[in-house]
C-alpha cells in the first residue's frame, strides 16, 4: 500500500506504517493499492475516526464520496456494521489488529454519538456517504445561476443517448468555421468509408471509455501538434497494439502444437501473395513473405 501526502512515501514504507499514517486525520493523503488489499476497510476506519474526533460537532460534517451508488451502499453498510458490532460488544471473528482497531474506532464514534445525541444507529441517514454525482448535483442545484441550470438537475443512469447526441452534434460541424475540426472529421469519414452513422457510433462508443484514452490523446484546445502526436502518442498506441498482437500470438502458440503452427505460418507466407477469392483482397496478404 502506497500513501501520498504532498510527497510520496519511500518505497520502503511498510504496509502497517502506511495504514497508520492514513489514519492521521490532520493530514490529507492518497492511498494507492491493488484490488483486495483493504482500501475500503481503511476508508471505513478513517471515517469512523473522524466521527470520533472532538472537532466534529455533527456527523454530517464528515463527508465520504464514492464513484458509484453501489460503492456508496457498500461503504455505508460497512460503517453501520462496525457501529452495530461496537454497540453489541461483538468480538471480531478475525482477531487481527486491523479488526480490533476498527472496533475501537467504532466504539469511539458511537460514544460520541451518544454523548452529543446524534442517534447514528436510529438515524443512519446522518452518515454523509454519497456518490460524486449526488454531491455535484447538490452544488449545481444550490447555485443555479453559477451552474447555468434553470432548475433541479439529476444525474442520469444511462448516458448512452447523451453520448450519441454529442457525437451527432460533432459530426454536424462538418463544413463549419473550425477548419481543423472539419479536416479531422473528413479524415475520420474517409477511414470509415463515408458512413456517417458508423462514425456516430464510433464517437459515441469512444465517449463511454474516455477514461482509457483521455490521458493519451490531448483533448484541450491547446492540444499538441501533429509532430508531437507522432512522436509521443503514436509510439504509445503502437506499443499497445504490439502487446495485443503478442498476446494473440501467445494464445495461438498455446492452442496449437508448435509443428502445426510453424506449417501454417509457412503456408500463409507463401499464399499471402495470391489474390483472394473471386479477386477480392486476400485476408492473409499481410502474411506474404
Amino acid at each position: 500500500m502506497i500513501l501520498s501526502k504532498m510527497l510520496r512515501f519511500p518505497s520502503t514504507t511498510s504496509d502497517a506504517e502506511a495504514r497508520t499514517a492514513a489514519l492521521d486525520t490532520r493530514l490529507s493523503c492518497i492511498v494507492e493499492a491493488p484490488a483486495g488489499s483493504g482500501k475500503t476497510g481503511l476508508l471505513v476506519q478513517r471515517y469512523l475516526k473522524l466521527l470520533g474526533t472532538e472537532t466534529v460537532d455533527q456527523p454530517e460534517e464528515v463527508l465520504a464520496i464514492t464513484f458509484t451508488n453501489k460503492a456508496t451502499s457498500e461503504l455505508r453498510e460497512r460503517v453501520l456494521e462496525q457501529l452495530q458490532r461496537a454497540k453489541q460488544s461483538v468480538l471480531a471473528e478475525d482477531p487481527s489488529s486491523f479488526e480490533q482497531e476498527s472496533q475501537e474506532l467504532a466504539k469511539a464514534a458511537l460514544s460520541r454519538s451518544e454523548r452529543l445525541g446524534w442517534g447514528l444507529m436510529e438515524r443512519p441517514s446522518r452518515l454523509n456517504i454519497r456518490s460524486i454525482d449526488s454531491v455535484c448535483a447538490e452544488i449545481a442545484n444550490s447555485l443555479p445561476l453559477l451552474s447555468g441550470a434553470g432548475g433541479p438537475r439529476q444525474p442520469v443512469e444511462d448516458a448512452e443517448p447523451l453520448y450519441r447526441l454529442a457525437a451527432r452534434r460533432t459530426l454536424l460541424q462538418l463544413g463549419g468555421d473550425d477548419t481543423a475540426l472539419h479536416e479531422a472529421l473528413c479524415a475520420v469519414l474517409l477511414h470509415r468509408d463515408g458512413n456517417v452513422g458508423d462514425c456516430e457510433t464510433l464517437l459515441s462508443d469512444m465517449l463511454k471509455t474516455r477514461e482509457q484514452w483521455g490521458q493519451l490523446v490531448p483533448l484541450a484546445s491547446s492540444a499538441a501538434d501533429n509532430a508531437e502526436l507522432d512522436r509521443e502518442v503514436r509510439l504509445k498506441l503502437e506499443r499497445s497494439l504490439e502487446n495485443i498482437v503478442c498476446a494473440g500470438l501467445s494464445r495461438a502458440l498455446r492452442a496449437m502444437p508448435a509443428g502445426v503452427l510453424e506449417e501454417l505460418t509457412s503456408l500463409a507466407a507463401r499464399l499471402g501473395i495470391e489474390p483472394g477469392l473471386e479477386d477480392n483482397a486476400s485476408p492473409i496478404s499481410l502474411c506474404a513473405s
